[in-house]
């Protein structure tokens, strides 16, 4: 299965170099299964996570090699984040 997952990290956290704990911290994975997306395009896809506020840091990640593509994500609004892969030429 090929999975797209989201780490929720709301400002309360507190996270130390030295690898100490994450507070307040919830990670999110959904089945996703990306199209063909042509040089230099991009894909975005939104995903509902309840509680997520548009200042709160969200971090992506996918468990296959991206490859060439790079993925972002950001909090795009209450209960929403959204996720972009973008083809780097």
């Amino acid at each position: 299965m090929v999975a797209l997952k989201f780490l929720w990290l709301w400002k309360e956290n507190v996270a130390t170099a030295d690898g100490g704990t994450i507070t307040n911290a919830l990670v999110a994975g959904w089945a996703y299964d990306p199209v063909s997306i042509a040089n230099g395009a991009s894909l975005s896809v939104d995903q509902t996570l309840t509680g997520v506020a548009v200042a709160d840091f969200v971090l992506p990640d996918f468990s296959l090699d991206l490859q060439r593509l790079a993925l972002t994500a950001r909090a795009k609004s209450a209960n929403f984040t959204s996720a972009t892969f973008l083809v780097a030429l």
